[in-house]
């Protein structure tokens, strides 16, 4: 019921939305609704990171009270959504790397599982203690994230607000 649900919601408000950056440009985003397959069947996906169980559930909740346009509810449900993000950045990132050491970090770098939303997005791990030897961060093996173009516009707009 919520896939269709979400399916219905993003197929009416998200085919075309606003560029990042050039307002009056429209960007029409195809293959919505296998996309949205996609992300439940990521959602759905189970995996034994404590940490991460809760993903599915927190979404489930705060996107239900906004597609049942929940007054008194909808104001925490999009910042729930939004506070959701590195979560699922996290989630990404443990099944994209599947590295223990860099999921729980060393003597020197903190594991992403212990990374700012920022962090994520940027691709970095950073020192536990900045006196230790070593640069001051290392990248990830690759990207969670798109972080050029659109998507970094996207990214920031988020950051932002």
């Amino acid at each position: 019921m919520l896939n269709n649900n979400f399916k219905e919601f993003v197929l009416e408000n998200l085919i075309k939305i606003s560029h990042p950056t050039r307002p009056n440009k429209i960007l029409e985003l195809d293959e919505l609704e296998s996309l949205c397959d996609l992300f439940f069947c990521f959602l759905n996906f189970e995996i034994e990171e404590s940490s991460l169980k809760r993903i599915k559930s927190n979404f489930e909740n705060d996107f239900e009270k906004i597609y049942q346009l929940n007054k008194t509810e909808i104001s925490s449900a999009i910042e729930g959504l939004a506070t959701n993000l590195e979560s699922f950045l996290k989630k990404i990132a443990y099944l994209k790397f599947d590295n223990e050491a860099l999921w729980k970090g060393d003597k020197i770098y903190k594991g992403i599982e212990k990374s700012t939303l920022f962090e994520l997005i940027e691709g970095k791990r950073y020192k536990i203690d900045s006196l230790s030897e070593g640069p001051n961060y290392i990248d990830f093996p690759s990207p969670i994230v798109c972080n050029s173009g659109i998507g970094k516009q996207y990214l920031i707009l988020l950051e932002v607000n």
